[in-house]
């Protein structure tokens, strides 16, 4: 737990709301503009900032860039063998388009033992935290699937929380938006709790000029719990 906890990633677990709001992702996606990649309103325009996802999410945004590319199946498999610590048959029968699925990753590794080994212990930490981004930060338009490539940011444990997740998870959105916004597009990817969350804050700051975040943020976080 412990190494989950001191990885920077952990707030995904604690604030992401476990239903999405349909209805009003619909209407932000319908004003996005990829061009200037910002929300336009009738009253100017409005976007996702870095210190939106500092402040609201507490996920780091100064550190090492997020971006780990596997080129080939035969990477994803090894990936998958050598931080997950299955046989590279295992690994081979899992792994499918780049990716594994998330039932694999709970079934497998959610249950950790009091006798369990270190090395067992490590494994198990690196797939929450792919299971987690895979549900969060980088969900994909399956929503059962998640990248191995992210894995490779996973390997060194002590060394998961120098990357700025903040900053590849709204690149990540920013990108799903432009996608989202075309007219031939029907779903969307990405971290939709902080397209919510920001939402909600700014609606909460134009009606209150005396805000104090402290209770902005307890109040995300008693909402994500419902």
């Amino acid at each position: 737990m412990a190494k989950v906890t001191s990885s920077g990633l952990f707030p995904l677990a604690q604030i992401s709301y476990r239903y999405c709001n349909k209805v009003l992702v619909s209407a932000f996606v319908e004003r996005w503009h990829p061009e200037t990649n910002s929300f336009h309103f009738g009253f100017g325009e409005m976007t996702i900032t870095l210190e939106d996802v500092l402040y609201l999410v507490g996920l780091p945004v100064e550190g090492l860039a997020v971006h780990a590319e596997v080129h080939n199946r035969e990477d994803c498999v090894a990936l998958v063998h050598r931080c997950l610590g299955v046989t590279m048959a295992q690994a081979s029968d899992v792994v499918s388009c780049g990716g594994v699925k998330l039932h694999w990753l709970k079934d497998n590794f959610m249950n950790v033992g009091d006798d369990a080994t270190d090395e067992r212990v490590d494994c198990c930490a690196r797939a929450f935290l792919l299971y987690l981004l895979g549900t969060t930060l980088f969900v994909d338009k399956t929503g059962i699937r998640v990248n191995v490539s992210y894995l490779a940011l996973l390997s060194d444990l002590g060394q998961v929380r120098r990357y700025a997740w903040g900053v590849g998870g709204l690149g990540f959105l920013y990108r799903q938006l432009g996608q989202a916004s075309r007219s031939q597009v029907k779903q969307m990817s990405g971290y939709t709790t902080l397209l919510e969350v920001v939402s909600y804050f700014k609606k909460y700051c134009y009606m209150n000029y005396d805000l104090d975040i402290s209770r902005t943020l307890i109040a995300c976080t008693y909402s994500s719990k419902k």
